[in-house]
């Protein structure tokens, strides 16, 4: 008989490994999906744009059994996790007033480093197995790369409909820093706001 309550193994890594771009698509249009619908509403579009977007190196994964189970991505020496393509690559996939929508969009969420920060993007959890630590973990993967980079503050941005998101940043020491709302596009993004977070860390 199995033991329902045996907690799996999880291997952590810096940096997707090979042909798994695909497998990290899915799962961050699983967890940002909404806030992309305004670039389209087809997933698998959405899908695609991700793929093609991501900088595999910039980020910490999470795996069980050789599955993607959990991706947290940042910014790091001017380049992001998701970079979201050239105009031509955005066009290509999307025409071209939805490429100029997506290039309006990323305008809203740009992230610059300010002196000794480090900027996140994003993390995300395969829905079978959240509630196993495995966001908390990746968090500490990040706390640990940011301090080996000289950084002495974190940021992220998260929007008021992943309230989930935001109580783990602030289990995990992060405090709101500034709230961006939207009154009149809020209908368009499909939130209402945004919470800047901070944790501050010290460098190593």
């Amino acid at each position: 008989m199995s033991d329902t309550n045996v907690i799996p193994e999880f291997e952590f890594e810096l940096g997707l490994r090979k042909d798994y771009r695909y497998p990290a698509a899915v799962l961050y249009d699983e967890a940002f999906g909404s806030k992309l619908s305004i670039i389209t509403k087809n997933r698998e579009k959405r899908i695609k744009l991700i793929y093609n977007s991501i900088k595999p190196e910039l980020c910490f994964a999470a795996y069980h059994d050789n599955e993607l189970v959990g991706i947290a991505g940042f910014y790091e020496n001017g380049k992001s996790f998701l970079s979201n393509g050239s105009y031509k690559s955005l066009k290509r996939n999307l025409g071209f007033f939805r490429s100029l929508i997506a290039i309006a969009v990323n305008l809203f969420f740009i992230r610059v480093p300010q002196k000794k920060e480090f900027v996140m993007e994003g993390i995300s959890v395969h829905p079978l197995y959240r509630g196993k630590g495995i966001g908390s973990k990746l968090l500490d993967k990040i706390f640990r790369h940011a301090q080996q980079q000289g950084c002495t503050r974190i940021r992220l941005d998260v929007i008021d409909t992943n309230q989930g998101a935001k109580k783990l940043y602030y289990k995990k020491g992060f405090e709101a820093e500034e709230v961006v709302s939207f009154p009149f596009l809020d209908k368009l993004f499909g939130f209402k706001y945004a919470t800047t977070m901070v944790k501050r860390i010290q460098a190593i």
